[in-house]
């Protein structure tokens, strides 16, 4: 229980019961069943609270790898050239090339030039807070099934 003022109160409830969260039922002290003189008890059914949590979850899932596949196809291109650039670094660190701080630092230079090494860098760390997002909300649609299923 907590104390909060009577309008925040009333904005809480009225989200929470456009969320299904919670159910109320009308007690009229009169026929008319006028605000002023009816009583509202609100109710929580766990059960129900749980599957609309899970429901959200999902959706949150869904609207992540939604996200994730939008930003692989808008920088398709600039993933490719980041990717075939790692491979020609791979194999001139793998040479027996006295110049291999030249030769990455020169295709560095002609694949990826500094803007494009700059998004890159934001693509990854892009992903990196979608893979974390990913993971969290797994955990909670783990604990959220077990608990509709126990």
């Amino acid at each position: 229980m907590a104390m909060i003022p009577a309008k925040e109160a009333k904005d809480l409830l009225y989200r929470m019961l456009k969320q299904h969260f919670v159910t109320f039922q009308e007690i009229p002290r009169t026929p008319d069943h006028a605000p002023s003189r009816t009583f509202f008890l609100f109710s929580v059914n766990k059960e129900h609270v749980a599957k609309t949590c899970l429901q959200l979850c999902y959706s949150g899932l869904l609207h992540l790898q939604q996200k994730r596949l939008s930003l692989e196809k808008e920088n398709k291109r600039l993933l490719e050239r980041q990717q075939q650039f790692e491979l020609q670094k791979a194999k001139i660190q793998e040479s027996a090339s006295e110049t291999k701080e030249d030769d990455i630092a020169m295709l560095e230079e002609d694949l990826l030039p500094p803007a494009d090494k700059a998004m890159v860098k934001k693509l990854h760390n892009a992903f990196a807070r979608i893979d974390e997002g990913e993971g969290m909300v797994g955990k909670s649609v783990l604990r959220l099934s077990r608990f509709v299923c126990s």
